[in-house]
């Protein structure tokens, strides 16, 4: 038996508020019903999901199906539903973080490249968290919960094939090439943290800054203040903001704590 605990303003978030009593039902079935797992991506048949809610199977295919995946929210992809963000949403631990890559583990890998494919397309509507409003997402984010988030990202980057060569390199070339670039800028032979952590922080900072990111990263090096404080693609990820707007404003970073001496 497995327990699933609702955040109370589930009620009261702005996209659910909206739904009718059908939509209503059918979301809160696809987070509660048995088949659900921890990583949110599960095999259930229409017919199933039609005899449990008692909405007919015409309505599920042409019309509610439809509307959550065009707003972003659950997918169904050839008889498996995938809940967007659900990871995200998940209390972090050492179990949980096992149990989330177990589930992703048992989901075929036609089904793991559709759902990389609809990651990579922008959403046609909104831009919020697929499950829950900006609101409530605040409060569900902490550094530990990240690991949980990108799970999913990291299972889908090393089964993504890779083209032209013989032998598929590990990871993502992109996420490696900003890892490799961080060490040759700042003379590091080693990044502070796990690989897999300084993965994760590349993934996110190459989704935030986008091709800004090289230029954060030499100017972090060529920086008086910046270039002894950044020893790990998290020092990037955090303070990338404050880096660029150094190299936009044309000033250098003051250590303030030098002040204080």
């Amino acid at each position: 038996m497995k327990n699933r605990m609702i955040n109370t303003k589930f009620w009261s978030d702005t996209y659910i508020a909206n739904l009718d009593s059908l939509e209503k039902l059918l979301f809160l079935y696809f987070i509660t019903n048995p088949y659900t797992n921890i990583c949110g991506i599960y095999e259930i048949s229409i017919k199933q999901i039609a005899l449990d809610t008692g909405i007919d199977r015409e309505n599920l295919e042409k019309t509610l199906l439809p509307r959550f995946k065009k707003a972003g929210k659950i997918y169904y992809i050839d008889g498996w539903v995938w809940i967007k963000n659900f990871i995200k949403h998940q209390k972090a631990s050492g179990n949980v973080n096992t149990g989330i890559e177990n589930g992703i583990k048992e989901v075929p890998d036609e089904i793991m490249a559709k759902i990389k494919q609809i990651q990579n397309t922008p959403p046609t509507q909104g831009k919020h968290s697929p499950i829950l409003e900006p609101e409530l997402e605040s409060e569900l984010e902490s550094e530990s919960e990240l690991e949980s988030e990108l799970e999913l990202e990291l299972e889908l980057e090393k089964r993504s094939p890779k083209r032209g060569t013989a032998k598929a390199e590990y990871g993502n070339p992109e996420i490696t090439k900003i890892l490799n670039t961080l060490k040759e800028k700042f003379s590091l032979t080693k990044l502070d943290g796990s690989d897999k952590q300084n993965r994760q922080y590349a993934n996110l900072a190459i989704k935030k800054f986008g091709q800004d990111l090289p230029a954060i990263i030499s100017a972090a090096a060529n920086d008086e203040f910046w270039k002894n404080k950044v020893s790990s693609v998290k020092d990037i990820y955090y303070n990338g903001v404050k880096i660029l707007q150094l190299k936009k404003g044309g000033i250098k970073a003051i250590d303030l704590s030098s002040l204080c001496k």
